[in-house]
């Protein structure tokens, strides 16, 4: 299994990938690792309004361009947190994502 990989030279972010190609209003990505110790993508997306089933295959085809991965999780909520700079707030992020995970 291979992780994705965020360096500078993956242009545009997946962030900003998944965006133009999966038509979502918003989207925040970051690793987290499962209790066995496998890093795995999630990406967590707000404002989409289709079905869970085209949401995925439109995240899995952006991201197929992007590089490798090895498993990953989509996720919806109704927004995206940020700091009043703009920022995600990844640690609430993955709050969610710990709680979906159960």
């Amino acid at each position: 299994m291979t992780t994705w990989r965020f360096t500078p030279r993956n242009s545009p972010r997946p962030e900003e990938h998944i965006l133009r190609s999966a038509g979502v209003a918003d989207v925040g990505v970051f690793t987290m690792q499962e209790p066995l110790g496998v890093e795995e993508l999630w990406i967590v997306v707000a404002g989409w309004r289709g079905s869970e089933a085209e949401l995925l295959d439109r995240v899995t085809r952006a991201l197929s361009t992007r590089g490798t991965f090895g498993r990953f999780h989509v996720a919806q909520v109704p927004a995206i947190p940020r700091t009043s700079t703009g920022k995600i707030q990844r640690h609430l992020l993955r709050r969610t994502a710990e709680r979906l995970a159960r």
